[in-house]
């Protein structure tokens, strides 16, 4: 459903957001523990970062809920 909005809100129908950095980094865990020396490695757990930068922007009420549930369902 599109709303038409008066001339005067017209600037309300556009938003922006800007991401200024995202970084993500991986680190696996391996485990040599109780394995016979000929064996390879067993890799148990991965260690994520995830570095976000600064977020601007500016948005509407149903922009901002638009973003919110892609996040959600991410």
């Amino acid at each position: 459903m599109l709303i038409q909005r008066p001339e005067s809100h017209a600037h309300l129908q556009d938003g922006h957001l800007a991401l200024s950095g995202l970084q993500v980094r991986g680190h696996a865990m391996f485990s040599h523990k109780d394995l016979p020396l000929d064996s390879e490695t067993l890799e148990y757990a991965w260690l994520l970062e995830v570095t976000i930068g600064d977020i601007t922007g500016r948005l509407t009420a149903p922009q901002v809920h638009l973003v919110y549930d892609t996040y959600m369902y991410f």
